[in-house]
């Protein structure tokens, strides 16, 4: 009879245990909640008196290279330039800052050293096209998915703060007094002199060279890149890796002559390595040469008959030639070798519309947008997560724009339940544009399949799409 009872109280002291972190929790979520509501709006109200007593409403551009480049006709230059004409009654002054070859995770790095030296109202991004080296194990999709639904809580913010704040000085401790080297350290310039010691040690560790080498690329250190590449070389002299990658650096600065020398230096120590003639390829088309592009791709078929984005490549030659039959044929061979590659069905929904074939057209361009939905990486979407939590607690706009001839839902579906988003789609009047005047109206390349890297007259298309959603939705004009 006594067990039973003294069951009974431990059951009882149990739940009254639970019930009293139950009250505590929920006790201080509230609290969080309402200390955050009354923190917000303190900060929305003196920003709203900011930028009406403000002659200049700054907005930054952040992504790649299809933001980065283009000089005063990269797309954030002629933004800044149509939202001034809107005579909205704001002064308006855009700052870009793209990188070229950044993938979301090297944009989160940066975003708040970003916002701490530009101090702006607005950050328009369009990232993710870079992700495929952010592969996640099957998994974290489930863990991503749990750990964004604890975000939404205050108590696991608070608690994950703190745990951060902790692990930081323990692993940093780490790093630089054990000299631990084996761990999958980020680019953050604060990592720069791990990954020089690195070198020093090893000189040909490829890996931290990439790292060192995204630090730089970061922080726009072009000298220091070019150095970096060439000392790889000098202790390497028989990679070809090291020539790829000076070539790819010496493109990205408008080096031509001395990137195509780079690149057959690269594909004369690859020897049976069809890798540096996809590289050469590619650089032909940029140049638009493409019949000298397509003897690339060939060779690289030749060296390699199951690689599927060399007949991609070599479709896009035929395509650029208006030998659309022979387009057609090897964009086919690439589907068939490899019948996820969404880029070959978005290339073949190009094709199509370009020969009036909208019917057939839009068979593989929705198989494209299946395909990418199918692998959509977590990573990307646990990254534009993070960059919206990091805008909402400094009060900054968040505009997310879509890429070119993409379908917006899979921009919505990140954010979904979440407020204080505003969305730029620009799938339908990208591909009006491209069925009316052509694909090479708009773009200059075909790197992602069904777009590229925009011509001067497809940024103006992007600047004027994205000014019109701001004018709109932001500034009700």
């Amino acid at each position: 009879m006594c067990s039973k009872k003294a069951q009974t109280s431990l059951n009882q002291k149990f739940t009254l245990i639970l019930l009293g972190l139950f009250i505590f929790f929920l006790t201080l979520e509230l609290g969080l909640r309402i200390g955050g509501f009354i923190f917000c709006y303190s900060q929305d109200y003196r920003n709203e008196n900011s930028i009406k007593s403000s002659a200049q409403y700054r907005i930054m551009c952040l992504g790649e290279s299809t933001t980065a480049v283009g000089g005063n006709s990269a797309y954030p230059v002629q933004l800044e330039s149509v939202l001034n004409g809107s005579n909205i009654g704001v002064k308006f002054a855009v700052i870009n800052r793209g990188v070229t070859g950044a993938n979301s995770e090297l944009i989160l790095q940066e975003l708040s050293r970003n916002i701490d030296k530009y101090n702006p109202h607005m950050v328009v991004v369009m990232m993710g096209i870079n992700d495929w080296n952010l592969c996640s194990p099957a998994g974290k999709a489930f863990s991503l998915k749990v750990n964004n639904f604890l975000k939404r809580f205050r108590v696991y913010k608070l608690t994950k703060l703190l745990k951060d704040c902790i692990s930081a000085r323990i692993n940093k401790t780490k790093m630089y007094n054990l000299g631990i080297r084996d761990v999958d350290t980020g680019a953050f310039p604060e990592n720069e002199e791990l990954f020089k010691n690195n070198i020093t040690k090893n000189p040909s560790d490829f890996g931290s060279y990439i790292k060192l080498g995204q630090v730089y690329t970061l922080q726009d250190k072009q000298n220091e890149i070019e150095i970096l590449v060439k000392k790889y070389i000098k202790f390497n002299p028989d990679d070809y890796k090291g020539y790829d990658i000076l070539a790819w650096f010496y493109k990205r600065n408008n080096k031509f002559i001395q990137a195509e020398e780079s690149f057959l230096k690269a594909i004369e120590l690859g020897h049976e390595v069809d890798v540096p003639y996809i590289d050469l390829g590619s650089f032909y088309m940029y140049q638009n040469r493409f019949d000298e592009a397509k003897k690339m791709f060939q060779k690289a078929i030749k060296l390699n008959p199951n690689n599927s984005y060399a007949y991609s490549g070599e479709g896009w030659c035929y395509f650029n030639e208006k030998e659309y039959s022979q387009a057609e044929e090897a964009f086919i061979k690439a589907i068939k070798l490899n019948p996820g590659n969404a880029k070959a069905y978005a290339s073949l929904g190009n094709l199509y519309t370009e020969t009036g074939k909208y019917k057939i057209a839009g068979i593989y361009s929705k198989r494209a947008k299946e395909l990418r939905v199918a692998s959509r990486n977590p990573a990307t979407y646990s990254n534009y997560l993070e960059l919206k939590e990091i805008l909402d607690k400094r009060n900054i706009k968040l505009v997310c724009v879509q890429y070119p001839m993409r379908s917006l839902s899979s921009l919505e579906n990140i954010f979904i339940g979440q407020q204080r988003v505003t969305f730029v789609d620009n799938e339908k009047i990208f591909y009006d544009a491209v069925k009316k005047n052509g694909y090479r109206e708009y773009f200059s390349d075909n790197f992602a399949g069904d777009f590229g890297h925009c011509t001067p007259k497809g940024n103006r298309l992007l600047a004027e799409n994205i000014a019109n959603v701001i004018t709109k939705e932001v500034f009700g004009k």
